[in-house]
């Protein structure tokens, strides 16, 4: 998997995951690139920014 495709993947996966929008997810991932030039550690800290500002979706509503 290219690295284009494995942020792309891993931007889907947090939009979907935190019901948030692409967009949003991107700039977290954008700003912890930024500051870190890493990828996966940029993944990692752009989860828990998210996971902290947004919390997890509840369980699929049903």
């Amino acid at each position: 998997m290219s690295e284009k495709e494995r942020i792309n993947n891993f931007i889907n996966d947090m939009a979907n995951k935190f019901n948030i929008t692409a967009l949003r997810a991107a700039f977290e991932f954008d700003t912890a690139y930024c500051l870190l030039l890493d990828t996966s550690k940029a993944m990692k800290f752009a989860e828990e920014k998210i996971r902290g500002e947004y919390g997890e979706k509840k369980s699929k509503e049903k």
